[in-house]
């Protein structure tokens, strides 16, 4: 059993030592060889495993002995034929490189043949573009040399047509090169010169046929007389004038679009010519005297220019009564072109604005615009037949009467009544504004009738009946101020007044704030006057008010005087604070209350030591107070306080207040003195 048993166990190490040997022939790799190696020292079986490597080496060794036996002929056989291809090799290298070297050459050569044959192609296709060009460029250069040719030649209808032809069928063509937008710049210029050349030669026919004129009447009237007495005449009147140019230069202006202007020159220069030689020369006569016949004329055209101006006082006052002096308001667009229509008004805020719209002027302007407008229509059918000149001032003498005698005599009469308040006066104002504008159209249309009679173009003359608007203007903000002052100064003298007030209240009295309201609502209607007046108006409106107060203060109870003025130029100072009227810088208005303000702290404050030692500098605090008027309400605050205490000589107070008083009293004599 024993043996059985170590019989097994070698068999199984010689087992085990085979499969080290398989894994070791077929693993590759160091690493794969580590765990087989390891495997074999750890088991001590390293000698038994070197054995079987060593027999397993020779079994190899014999194989390959036998495998090189059995294959040695074959061997020898390969090396000779090796051998002898060596020799054949080296020989079809030399054909290779031989062959590579022509094959090269030969490359290189057809390569710079297709070279060539790009080059031509190249060259062949520029050339075919260039003649496919010339081809379409030729006949638009032979076409601008043809109408080259016809402008040299002075044959400008054929031209126009070239021109026409150029532009719209060969120019399209060749759009793309720049010789043809160089002609395309050209063509209207060209255009021009034909239009300036076709004009040139009507003037030149219409001063030829000028200097004909009298052997073409003379014609005329022996063919007149040939058709009562049967006459033979050779030459009729067309012979004598080429009536050519009138019809090239129709032609070129109808094919130029300008056909209507050709026919209004035309016709207005024959106009010219026909007026120069029906009208009688200055040196000829009637052969007997009309100077009475004219005086006779004159008389009864100022006669009838009398009853105009008559006829227009009765309108100008009826339209001043009906007026209700408020901007006019439309609500509809047809309502706004009707005042348009009748008064060139533009404004783009108004245009832009939503209806009802309301223009700044009323109603009076336009009856006053149309009626100006009307007038000077009939003056100019009224005239005495003379010279243009003449008749021109003639018109223009008439219209100046009519605005300086009629209109501003109407003006100035509705300015000063009674009746007419401060809002109409405004609005009258704001009215002579828009009149003095629209003067300018009276100028022109006073020109379109003349240009109308004698076919000229007059040139706008001014009126001088101008200025009368400028006069009325400042005859109504003379009144404007007058009555604003007056109103002040009823504000004032109606107030009632507490002639016992003994301290302020804290506010202003009711007829302040009245005072303040109305002076609001006056300077809201300045918006639509000159920037001058308002500002003007604005800074003597302080001014004004404070005066009234010192003059109230100085016939008055003082201290009455002190509280209102106390009360006055704190609501005066919000009131200038809210910028009633724009283009004031910022404290300009409290300004104009700054003496009244200086008096009022001296007297509440009784800083009469300040007074006298900053007197005539500066930097004093009370800079603006005049001393003879101090001195003249200080004498009044002393008869007032003796009035009201006669027990006040009692207090030590009251002595110490009198005794300074007096000293006071004292100093301002001297400084007034």
């Amino acid at each position: 059993m024993a043996d059985i048993h170590i019989d097994s166990e070698t068999d199984l190490l010689n087992k085990k030592i085979q499969h080290h040997i398989y894994e070791v022939e077929t693993v590759d790799g160091v690493v794969a060889i580590s765990p087989v190696a390891r495997a074999i020292y750890d088991g001590d079986e390293h000698e038994k495993f070197l054995e079987k490597l060593d027999a397993r080496i020779s079994d190899h060794d014999r194989e390959i002995e036998k495998m090189c036996n059995f294959h040695y002929q074959g061997f020898i056989d390969c090396i000779r034929e090796l051998l002898q291809v060596r020799s054949k090799a080296q020989k079809l290298k030399n054909e290779v490189t031989r062959t590579d070297q022509e094959l090269q050459e030969t490359a290189k050569r057809v390569l710079q043949r297709a070279d060539e044959l790009v080059k031509y192609g190249h060259i062949q296709s520029n050339i075919a573009w260039t003649i496919g060009s010339l081809s379409v460029c030729l006949p638009v250069l032979d076409v601008y040399a043809k109408l080259m040719e016809q402008m040299k030649e002075r044959r400008y209808y054929p031209a126009l047509k070239t021109i026409e032809q150029l532009e719209h069928t060969y120019l399209p063509r060749v759009s793309q090169h720049r010789f043809a937008q160089s002609m395309a710049v050209c063509i209207p210029r060209l255009r021009d010169r034909i239009k300036e050349a076709s004009l040139s030669e009507l003037k030149d026919f219409l001063e030829n046929i000028r200097k004909h004129s009298g052997r073409i009447g003379e014609v005329a009237l022996n063919q007149g007389c040939k058709q009562e007495q049967n006459q033979d005449e050779d030459m009729s009147a067309q012979d004598l004038v080429d009536f050519s140019p009138v019809y090239r230069c129709h032609h070129i202006y109808s094919v130029l679009g300008a056909r209507e202007t050709f026919e209004a020159y035309y016709r207005q220069q024959r106009k010219h010519q026909a007026r120069l030689a029906l009208q009688p020369q200055m040196n000829m006569s009637y052969g007997y005297h009309v100077d009475p016949v004219h005086n006779l004329l004159l008389e009864i055209q100022e006669h009838y220019n009398e009853i105009l101006m008559k006829h227009c006082v009765q309108t100008f006052r009826s339209i001043f009564d009906d007026d209700s002096y408020h901007p006019i308001e439309v609500a509809t667009e047809e309502e706004y072109q009707n005042v348009v229509a009748i008064f060139p008004f533009r404004d783009e805020a108004l245009e832009l604005a939503p209806f009802p719209k309301k223009f700044p002027f009323s109603r009076c302007v336009l009856g006053k615009k149309e009626n100006v407008d009307r007038r000077d229509y009939l003056l100019s059918f009224g005239v005495v037949p003379c010279s243009q000149t003449e008749v021109e001032d003639m018109v223009r003498k008439a219209t100046n009467l009519l605005l300086t005698r009629t209109l501003g005599g109407c003006l100035s009469s509705l300015i000063k009544k009674p009746n007419v308040g401060l809002l109409q006066l405004i609005q009258i104002t704001i009215n002579t504004n828009y009149l003095e504008d629209a003067s300018v159209y009276l100028e022109q249309f006073i020109s379109s009738i003349f240009n109308r009679w004698c076919g000229d173009s007059h040139h706008v003359a001014k009126l001088q009946g101008r200025t009368m608007f400028k006069d009325a203007r400042k005859d109504a903000e003379d009144q404007i101020y007058e009555q604003l002052k007056a109103k002040i100064g009823e504000f004032l003298e109606l107030a009632h007044y507490d002639w016992l007030l003994v301290e302020p209240e804290g506010q202003a009295s009711n007829y302040m704030m009245d005072l303040i309201a109305f002076l609001n609502n006056v300077f809201q209607a300045f918006t639509n006057l000159p920037t001058h007046f308002p500002i003007t108006c604005c800074s003597a409106t302080p001014k004004h008010c404070a005066r009234n107060l010192e003059v109230i203060g100085q016939n008055c109870f003082i201290m009455f005087c002190f509280f209102q003025l106390f009360s006055f130029s704190h609501v005066f100072a919000e009131f200038a604070s809210s910028e009633p009227v724009k283009g004031f810088k910022e404290g300009v208005l409290q300004m104009f209350f700054v003496e009244l303000r200086q008096l009022l702290d001296l007297f509440m404050a009784e800083d009469w030591s300040t007074y006298f030692h900053d007197h005539g500098k500066e930097s004093s605090r009370y800079l603006r107070v005049n001393p003879s008027l101090a001195l003249l309400l200080l004498e009044k605050v002393r008869e007032a306080d003796k009035k009201k205490n006669i027990f006040s000589s009692l207090k030590q107070k009251e002595r110490d207040k009198k005794k300074l008083q007096e000293t006071v009293l004292k100093q301002l004599r001297q400084l007034v003195a």
